[in-house]
């Protein structure tokens, strides 16, 4: 494996540091943003099932 040239030194510590704390925060974000999301996913899935069971006891749905 060949030594990094000098017109491209190699990343120090503070910069993998710094990467890996991005990587972390981008997946705490997303993880959050997914819980978010099934959360929003079933309260609109029983707002559905009461609106058709109030169609279905007014007789507009078959």
């Amino acid at each position: 494996m060949p030594l990094p040239s000098p017109d491209q030194p190699a990343p120090t510590d503070k910069g993998i540091l710094l990467a890996v704390l991005g990587l972390a925060a981008l997946a705490v974000f997303f993880w959050a943003l997914s819980k978010w999301m099934e959360g929003y996913a079933e309260r609109k899935e029983k707002e559905l099932q009461e609106e058709v069971k109030e169609l279905e006891d007014e007789g507009k749905v078959y």
